[in-house]
């Protein structure tokens, strides 16, 4: 196994989380769209769309809590531990939106297009929607840094990998940013002949079992997981180069069904099939505080 300088480990935990940023992008002068539409979505269509280009960004029936997330490039996961202010209500309101969370609750149907004959990148349109959501819901942030709980992810015996953890030639992650297709990838198999790709997958252990099969660098395993925690992870490992991994653990939030085969807790699965420890503790990270918000101006 190679390992990587103790320093990630150490000082710059922040740094070394799968997946997230420990800085906020660098502040550009953002273009605008050219045309904007925005409805509030009150016939609770579902499920939503979003048609996202280098020409438009087309979305129905998001919330604006998702836009939110999208616009400062975190997913759900990550916005429990790195979005102050975030609603915790269930159902969308849909009228009388008054009180912060219910405005962030509220979904919308958005259009919105770059003008005729020009273009924007993936980083330039995130830009843009951060800007239409300031000029259009009175959207007021700020970045501090907070201690945020973790789990930093460590090797239990140094140079000793779990027995379901190997070195790997695959990179899943990797794959799929080049365009290789879903049908490609579960072409690519495991030792055991077995779709090496395929991410999660129901066990048939028994009714609480996941199974999570990938390959790919350790941030890719820890994306994979991410939502079945209830911290960020940390990867202290000072593993690199890739790895393949199968995890068989308790499915969240099905520990009260009675399984035909009961599935093991997700940190007893690291430490077992993976000789990796999931330790618990705080670290710094740079949290998006939102601060006030409105329902959007009149188109």
């Amino acid at each position: 196994m190679r390992r990587r300088n103790p320093l990630c480990a150490a000082t710059l935990l922040a740094l070394c989380i799968a997946g997230v940023r420990a800085e906020p992008m660098p502040a550009q002068a953002a273009r605008a769209f050219d045309v904007v539409s925005i409805k509030h979505n009150v016939g609770g269509a579902r499920p939503f769309t979003l048609d996202r280009s280098a020409t438009r960004f087309v979305a129905t029936n998001l919330s604006l809590q998702t836009l939110i997330q999208m616009a400062y490039d975190m997913d759900a996961s990550m916005s429990r531990h790195l979005l102050i202010g975030r609603t915790t209500l269930v159902r969308p309101c849909m009228q009388n939106c008054t009180s912060r969370e219910q405005i962030l609750s509220a979904r919308f149907d958005i259009d919105a297009r770059v003008a005729p004959g020009e273009s924007a990148g993936a980083e330039e349109l995130t830009q843009m929607l951060r800007a239409l959501l300031k000029e259009r819901f009175a959207l007021q942030t700020h970045m501090e840094t907070r201690d945020v709980p973790v789990y930093a992810v460590t090797v239990v015996r140094p140079g000793q990998l779990g027995p379901r953890l190997r070195p790997s030639e695959h990179d899943c992650d990797g794959l799929k940013a080049k365009g290789v297709t879903e049908s490609e990838l579960m072409k690519l198999l495991d030792s055991r002949g077995r779709p090496i790709c395929q991410g999660v997958d129901v066990s048939q252990l028994g009714v609480n079992a996941v199974i999570n099969r990938y390959a790919g660098p350790i941030s890719s395993l820890l994306k994979q997981i991410r939502n079945d925690v209830d911290r960020l992870l940390v990867d202290s490992t000072e593993l690199v180069g890739l790895f393949e991994w199968e995890l068989t653990y308790e499915a969240p939030g099905l520990r009260d069904l009675v399984p035909v085969q009961k599935a093991p807790a997700i940190d007893v699965a690291f430490r077992e099939q993976l000789g990796l420890r999931l330790d618990s503790h705080a670290a710094p990270f740079d949290v998006l505080v939102i601060d006030s918000v409105q329902m959007p101006s009149p188109n």
